[in-house]
């Protein structure tokens, strides 16, 4: 699948990975055609990024975290943060207004404390550029193994597109919120995501996924069902399912948790952790938040991508200014060009 030319390509200032145009290619693709389309459109942002100054890149790079990532949809990569970092970081957000979604732009844009949303809604998120400039994130987000592993992911030199911290609220009389039930996140051509726990999160409100099911392929390996078959769903509706699964693979996925359990339920997996503990995800396979039951849960997300993506546009993002992080960056081509999206190059 050929990469579609736009005008901006002969000049490499204007990022020609970065335009609307690819937002709107991005939109049409079904799945699989995402992931054809990914293996060349790496090849275009590494032209560019050889162009912008980064250096040739190196595919073997970060291979040995990246590994499970590409397997199985995840990658454990345990404490990441100190117990110091995180009071730092958990001092820091109880000073700033977060908002009534797990992310602002969809929330009612009305500033409030976590302590107010607890009983009224089942997230609490914090301004993007909260988090941008919060201590310590910024920097895991440009720590060179993560680079690296998601390089490798990605097949090209990342681009970190989406900054997050959100409060997840015990409410189990009102049932669970949007992000609380399996679906994917097909925000770029190809991404992945480090997630930070910035509580302890063991059993309550872990994050789960699925095995395997960031790629149709890979998750028909790994399950025993054969030719086609029906699947019952909890409206009463029926499910026609083949043995490659293309049909599980289209649009978000939301909905079919009961079908998921009745096909998946042995490769479903929970990914605990204490504060400062992360991990990497594919998105795009099926995961979820598991509803807190007991206890207020705090995540960071650091999201990886290719280009300025359909969830960027989305979400309202926008960089902050350079001079606002000034020193927590290396004044470098390659991290100019990797954090082009949260703070400005120039």
């Amino acid at each position: 699948m050929a990469v579609p030319r736009t005008e901006e390509t002969s000049n490499p200032s204007a990022l020609a990975i970065d335009t609307d145009y690819l937002v709107l290619h991005q939109l049409r693709l079904g799945y699989r055609e995402r992931k054809i389309f990914a293996l060349d459109f790496a090849q275009r942002v590494n032209q560019l990024a050889e162009l912008l100054g980064t250096g040739r890149f190196d595919p073997s790079a970060g291979a040995e975290i990246a590994a499970p990532l590409h397997d199985q949809g995840y990658a454990r990569l345990g404490p990441l943060l100190s117990p110091t970092q995180i009071t730092d970081l958990l001092g820091y957000f109880a000073e700033r207004p977060c908002f009534n979604a797990h992310v602002v732009a969809q929330s009612d844009q009305v500033e409030a404390r976590p302590d107010d949303l607890a009983g009224r809604a089942h997230f609490g998120s914090y301004r993007a550029h909260d988090v941008i400039m919060a201590p310590h994130v910024l920097e895991l987000a440009n720590d060179p193994r993560i680079l690296d592993a998601v390089g490798n992911y990605l097949g090209c030199v990342p681009s970190l597109y989406s900054m997050n911290a959100w409060w997840s609220f015990p409410r189990p009389e009102f049932g669970t919120g949007i992000t609380q039930n399996f679906h994917r996140d097909g925000d770029d051509y190809k991404n992945c995501v480090l997630f930070l726990y910035l509580t302890d999160t063991l059993d309550d409100g872990c994050h789960e996924y699925i095995r395997y099911s960031h790629h149709p392929d890979t998750l028909a390996q790994h399950f025993a069902g054969k030719g086609r078959f029906t699947v019952e769903l909890a409206d009463g509706e029926k499910l026609a399912v083949s043995d490659k699964l293309d049909e599980l693979f289209e649009g978000t996925g939301y909905g079919r948790d009961d079908v998921y359990r009745t096909l998946f339920g042995n490769l479903e997996e929970r990914i605990a952790g204490a504060a400062g503990d992360g991990f990497l995800t594919d998105p795009d396979g099926l995961h979820r938040a598991a509803h807190p039951m007991h206890k207020r849960r705090l995540i960071v997300w650091l999201r990886y991508g290719m280009h300025r993506n359909c969830a960027y546009v989305r979400d309202l993002l926008q960089p902050v200014e350079r001079a606002r992080v000034a020193g927590r960056l290396p004044d470098t081509p390659t991290a100019r060009f990797v954090n082009r999206l949260v703070v400005s190059p120039n």
